[in-house]
C-alpha cells in the first residue's frame, strides 16, 4: 500500500480516505513494515436487501472494482 503525503482536509469516513486534490505518491511502505488489514463480505440470512447485497459482493470482488478500490487507497485482493 503506498504511503501519501498530504495537504488539505482528509475525510477518513473511518477507512483513511484521502479525498484532498494536493496528495503525492512519495513512495511505498516496505513489505516488512507493511500491515495487511483484509475485508470481508457476507450475507446473512437476516439481510434486508439481500439481492443487493449479494450483487455488492459480487461487484467488489470481480476486476470491475479494482479502479474504484485503488482510488480509495487500497489494494485489490488477486483475483483467482
Amino acid at each position: 500500500m503506498p504511503f501519501r503525503h498530504f495537504k488539505g482536509s482528509v475525510d477518513d469516513g473511518g477507512a483513511g480516505r484521502l479525498v484532498s486534490s494536493g496528495t503525492a505518491f512519495v513512495g511505498s511502505i516496505p513489505a516488512e513494515l507493511q500491515l495487511v488489514t483484509v475485508y470481508a463480505a457476507v450475507l446473512t440470512k437476516t439481510a434486508k436487501e439481500p439481492d443487493a447485497a449479494e450483487a455488492l459482493i459480487r461487484f467488489l470482488t470481480s476486476p470491475n472494482a479494482v479502479p474504484a478500490i485503488e482510488r480509495a487507497g487500497l489494494t485489490p485482493r488477486p483475483q483467482r
